[in-house]
């Protein structure tokens, strides 16, 4: 099941996020092979969204992921491009034998920064 979570940044900054993987038990998973796909729009419209129309695109294929442990991030210049909006945005992961899961989904608001220089 996908949790909803919305996100608030200020647009030029940097954007971390550590996932964690883990079991009922809070074991870390093994995500060796799986690809994460990290995905901002401006909106969902039914038949007209693509993927190609994303704000932002991250792909992350695991060889080693062990600790079950992934950060998304965002550089400046990254979110420097995106204008004041609240986008909507998700995190899917691939897992070998070609099983996809939405995992993580809200909000993505890109505040306008005060400061300017830094």
């Amino acid at each position: 099941m996908a949790t909803k979570k919305d996100l608030v940044i200020f647009r030029g900054d940097s954007f971390n996020r550590t996932l964690k993987f883990t079991n009922s038990s809070g074991k870390a998973i093994d995500i060796s092979n799986w690809t994460i796909y990290f995905t901002i729009k401006f909106g969902y419209q039914m038949g007209i969204d693509n993927d190609s129309d994303a704000v932002i695109k991250k792909v992350y294929p695991i060889s080693n992921g062990t600790s079950g442990t992934l950060v998304i991030s965002l550089t400046e210049d990254e979110t420097l491009k995106m204008e004041p909006h609240n986008y909507k945005y998700d995190i899917k992961v691939k897992r070998p034998g070609g099983i996809v899961n939405t995992i993580l989904y809200g909000n993505f608001l890109v505040i306008e920064s005060v400061t300017k220089e830094y």
